[in-house]
């Protein structure tokens, strides 16, 4: 499976797709407010964001890689592998956020809305993962 790349009007295409450009967003957004007034005070005040702009930087190379590979050939181990590093950090995104920071709160419905959105997001990844992996 991994010697044929999907085409971005296949369904999986399509998702790899909208991974890119969640992943590239969501990083880029991170990376250019990260010295703004705000991100300046909160780090005045002890907010250590090393480890949210590592994220973000993985997050925005992850979103390249997928988008860039669904146009121009790209090595099936890069996208997998990247895909990998993100299906690792997205799970281990979940597990603090839903079950060590925050279980069942505010609200169970909203927890398990919002827990349901990120378990869609960690499937796509594993979804247009596996296809690249042998």
């Amino acid at each position: 499976m991994s010697s044929s790349k999907p085409s971005f009007i296949e369904p999986i295409g399509l998702l790899q797709l909208a991974l890119g450009l969640f992943f590239g967003i969501t990083g880029l957004f991170f990376l250019l407010n990260y010295d703004s007034a705000g991100a300046q005070l909160m780090r005045a005040f002890g907010s250590n964001n090393a480890l949210n702009l590592i994220i973000a930087i993985i997050e925005l190379a992850v979103g390249i890689i997928f988008i860039v590979g669904l146009f121009i050939p790209v090595p099936s181990k890069v996208i997998f592998l990247s895909g990998l590093a993100m299906l690792i950090i997205w799970a281990i995104i979940i597990i603090i956020n839903y079950f060590i920071n925050g279980f069942l709160a505010p609200k169970f419905l909203s927890w398990l809305q919002k827990l349901s959105l990120d378990l869609i997001i960690l499937g796509t990844i594993w979804g247009v993962t596996s296809v690249y992996g042998d």
